[in-house]
């Protein structure tokens, strides 16, 4: 089975858990789906969700990322970009372009569907 990570900001969540769903509903796993826990604090919490956040990221075949994202999502972004994985990128107006937005590997869109649909194209 092929899979994704989704990675972007814990102000996303809700739109995270729709694209997981369609996911699933096609048979792409998600690697880790840190909707479940949300924002944790506890230091034993924070190394036990940031080391499954991390081998979510290296264990996917795409990456898929949703803006506006923070700190924590490019750094899962930078995991993903070390490991040569494709990028498929949700960016909004506004955004403050970066120049790891333009690498080869990173195929940016303006909408999740047609961020989905590529990627659902990609894996299958």
């Amino acid at each position: 089975m092929r899979s994704v990570y989704i990675g972007s900001s814990l102000l996303n969540a809700d739109q995270v858990k729709e694209v997981i769903t369609k996911f699933r509903a096609v048979n792409i796993q998600v690697t880790y789906d840190w909707t479940t826990h949300g924002r944790v604090t506890h230091e034993d919490d924070l190394k036990t969700y940031g080391m499954a956040e991390y081998r979510g990221v290296v264990e996917c075949d795409v990456f898929f990322m949703i803006h506006p994202a923070r700190n924590g999502t490019h750094v899962e972004l930078g995991i993903a970009l070390a490991c040569n994985k494709p990028v498929v990128m949700v960016t909004i107006d506004g955004i403050e372009p970066k120049t790891f937005y333009y690498l080869n590997n990173v195929h940016r869109f303006n909408k999740v569907d047609d961020a989905f649909d590529f990627t659902v194209r990609m894996l299958t």
